[in-house]
């Protein structure tokens, strides 16, 4: 394999030469720039990118770690950095931490030791283990006095301004969703909650609360069951809720993976939706147009989340002395189907897949 100095030779240059032309570091005449890339082409010659990324200390690599794979809330996520991020030259590897801080935090010191030029992180750190709170300290401060790594958070903030961050408003999303069946004329609400050792199942939590003291409803801390994002806890928090035999007219369910398991135990206790049982969502992923009945649910422009999340993350690795810090707050809607209301929208949606 041909090493610059090959080319230098070939191309009657010197090294230094090949370099401003290969990097466009310094102005090279239209003559020596012909022969050098000749050169370059006769040679097949090919850059190292590691060699050239620690010589630059830019690698035009970012990292992306999220919580699971499984949560369907994060492919569009992700599409949105990566078509962002090839926008502006970078190349984007990804990793799962199973909503395992530990495996976080060994990714994140990974991609420290990989020298990318920055993370987007959907951290599982809980802001209530003085551990953890040291960790996010340290995130705000990633690389060395040569290079800083900058890090975006997605879907929360990480402490007290520890980093950028682009979210929603979890509170008022989730008061929209109760609200909306409260206005249909329900007052036994039950509420499948997103775990709440987060800021988003507990904000979530919050907004349902707001909702039913906005009403004047009591709330009935029975009716309230924690699940963990999936199919199944959304399914078993049901039937437990089903079991206790108390009135239930609707579920208000902290995402739409778990609201399409409570269908599916309402469903097996014989019961109807929406006429038993009204059921909403949380994320708008694309399996909820599609089951029977559709369900109604609060979209999150996931994929302006991560465009605008690399967007923050490209102006921050270009002006690296730019410590003020930016949150940025997403707008959500209320999507009305027919597992609230028999007239709500009934169409496909194939956006995403």
């Amino acid at each position: 394999m041909a090493s610059i100095k090959d080319v230098a030779r070939k191309a009657g240059v010197s090294i230094s030469t090949v370099s401003n032309v290969i990097n466009n570091n310094k102005p090279v005449s239209p003559e020596l720039r012909e022969r050098v890339e000749k050169a370059i082409k006769d040679l097949n010659y090919k850059v190292n990118p590691v060699a050239r990324g620690l010589k630059s200390r830019k690698t035009n690599q970012i990292g992306v770690i999220l919580t699971s794979f499984s949560r369907i809330f994060f492919p569009l996520v992700l599409k949105g950095i990566q078509e962002t991020a090839v926008k502006y030259g970078y190349s984007v590897c990804v990793y799962e931490s199973d909503e395992n801080i530990e495996k976080e935090k060994a990714y994140i010191k990974l991609l420290e030791n990989s020298w990318v030029d920055g993370i987007i992180l959907a951290s599982c750190a809980n802001v209530n283990v003085e551990e953890d709170k040291d960790y996010l300290h340290k995130l705000a401060n990633l690389g060395s006095k040569h290079k800083k790594i900058p890090v975006v958070s997605i879907e929360r903030t990480l402490g007290n301004g520890v980093t950028d961050a682009v979210l929603i408003d979890n509170r008022k999303a989730a008061y929209t969703a109760v609200k909306h069946l409260i206005d249909l004329g329900h007052k036994y609400i039950a509420h499948i909650a997103a775990p709440l050792k987060f800021p988003m199942g507990a904000h979530r939590l919050e907004g349902y609360k707001d909702a039913l003291l906005e009403a004047n409803i009591e709330i009935d801390e029975d009716l309230i069951k924690e699940g963990d994002y999936t199919p199944v806890s959304g399914y078993n928090a049901m039937r437990q809720l089903l079991l206790k035999e108390k009135l239930i007219t609707a579920v208000f369910a902290g995402n739409d993976q778990m609201a399409i398991g409570a269908i599916k135990a309402i469903r097996e206790a014989g019961l109807k939706i929406p006429e038993d049982i009204a059921v909403i969502g949380f994320d708008n992923v694309f399996p909820g147009s599609i089951i029977s009945p559709s369900l109604s649910s609060i979209n999150v422009p996931r994929y302006k989340m991560g465009a605008e999340a690399m967007d923050i993350l490209h102006h921050k690795i270009s002006n690296p002395e730019d410590t003020q810090r930016s949150v940025i707050t997403l707008e959500t809607r209320l999507i009305v189907r027919q597992s609230t209301d028999l007239r709500g929208d009934n169409t496909w949606d194939f956006y995403g897949w």
